[in-house]
């Protein structure tokens, strides 16, 4: 059975937390890779690259009515500034593997917040509106 949007959206994130640890990712993609190529070309990449796979991933999510529809853009560019962040985070951390146990879990339940709600949740006081 193939998983779901919701699925591979976790499972990505936390992939690409794991390439954090334990290489010179952090120095060449985040640090090394934006000097070289400078700015407009380093942009593409990123868009192709990284913010390309999290639109998709987000769009077939709320497609599905597995989170609420949001923003795509905004949310996909937060979340890459999210998950930019704790990749810094887990290279500078005096021990990488439990920052990025640590972070992983933290990401994975700021995730579950943008998980859809059955309808008898969202009436409840003090829920947060839907925006559909």
């Amino acid at each position: 059975m193939p998983r779901s949007a919701w699925d591979q959206l976790r499972d990505g994130i936390q992939a690409f937390l794991d390439v954090c640890t334990g290489s010179d990712f952090q120095r060449i993609v985040l640090i090394d890779g934006p000097a070289v190529l400078g700015p407009g070309a380093w942009a593409g990449l990123v868009d192709q690259h990284g913010l390309g796979p999290l639109r998709t991933w987000l769009q077939r999510a709320i497609d599905d009515h597995q989170i609420d529809p949001l923003p795509v853009e905004t949310l996909a560019r937060l979340l890459a500034a999210l998950i930019g962040e704790a990749s810094l985070y887990i290279g500078q951390a005096a021990d990488p593997a439990v920052a990025r146990r640590e972070t992983g879990a933290t990401i994975d339940r700021i995730l579950t917040g943008l998980r859809s709600q059955p309808a008898s949740m969202a009436s409840r006081p003090g829920a947060i509106p839907s925006t559909r």
